[in-house]
């Protein structure tokens, strides 16, 4: 069920294909989402809300718990909704973690790209 909504032919992967990273600055190429799906206790309470800028790579990850309570009891367009919903929220975090080391990247401007991608539903 996941794998279908990252990767299948109306998921994720397909839905910010057309976002690249050259049109938002030079210093942030990945921008990684982790899903954990039903993590383990352990895990879930070590998890960041959101990883470290990783300046030699030019890149942050993003950890995102998929379980029982906010994915999986919902329908598929309560699923593509909430993935949605979660992307911007954590991409707002993302602005608010970098802006301290003032990168060349147009955080503001990916955060529209992406709300508009995703509709409506998608707000910060």
């Amino acid at each position: 069920m996941v794998k279908e909504c990252l990767w299948g032919e109306n998921g994720l992967k397909n839905q910010f294909s057309s976002l690249k990273w050259q049109e938002y600055g030079t210093d942030i190429v990945l921008i990684l989402f982790e899903f954990y799906v039903n993590p383990i206790p352990y895990l879930r309470g070590n998890l960041k809300e959101i990883g470290s800028y990783r300046k030699k790579e030019k890149s942050i990850g993003i950890p995102t718990i998929l379980d029982n309570e906010n994915f999986f009891r919902l329908n598929e367009n309560e699923q593509r909704n909430f993935l949605n919903e979660k992307i911007v929220a954590k991409l707002v975090l993302v602005k608010e973690k970098v802006k301290r080391n003032k990168p060349d990247f147009n955080i503001d401007g990916l955060i529209t790209d992406v709300k508009k991608i995703c509709g409506e539903k998608a707000s910060s």
